[in-house]
């Protein structure tokens, strides 16, 4: 998508990095929480993704990203927390999107459809980065009695 910004907006997609809003979840911080409450950050996040997903679907109905991002956020959700995330309200999407639809000047809404995608994927690879360094600090911190016994030969390999 980022060489779609650029041959459409003739502009280096780092100008993306530019373009936030307050509105965007925000990533699990590096230390202080726990992957439990990382997964659950990672799933309010993408409900609120899903909501923004609209907004690009408006300026870019047939987008691949899009088909993706929509589909692939449906599939995470209920793996990571479904029964302690609710979507939002019809009114706090509302909400979400009235920054985004209300402007005339579609040079903007077609920047913030891509900034909006330039986030997800930013904070989906945080989000995995999160995860993963919860996973390895966990791993590295058993205790060693819990390998006391085994084999190697009886680890299963890929």
């Amino acid at each position: 998508f980022l060489l779609q910004f650029e041959d459409e907006f003739k502009q280096d997609a780092i100008i993306l990095e530019s373009f936030k809003s307050p509105s965007f979840p925000v990533k699990c911080p590096e230390s202080n929480l726990s992957k439990e409450a990382c997964f659950q950050r990672l799933a309010e996040g993408l409900m609120v993704y899903m909501v923004f997903l609209k907004h690009v679907e408006k300026e870019y109905p047939n987008n691949s990203l899009l088909s993706a991002a929509k589909s692939y956020s449906k599939v995470l959700i209920p793996l990571i927390k479904d029964d302690q995330v609710t979507a939002p309200t019809s009114n706090q999407e509302e909400q979400l999107l009235k920054d985004y639809d209300k402007p005339a000047d579609v040079f903007y809404r077609k920047m913030a459809a891509h900034g909006i995608l330039h986030h997800l994927r930013k904070f989906l690879a945080d989000g995995k980065r999160a995860i993963h360094k919860r996973e390895k600090h966990s791993f590295y911190h058993l205790p060693l009695r819990a390998f006391q016994g085994q084999r190697l030969r009886n680890i299963p390999t890929a």
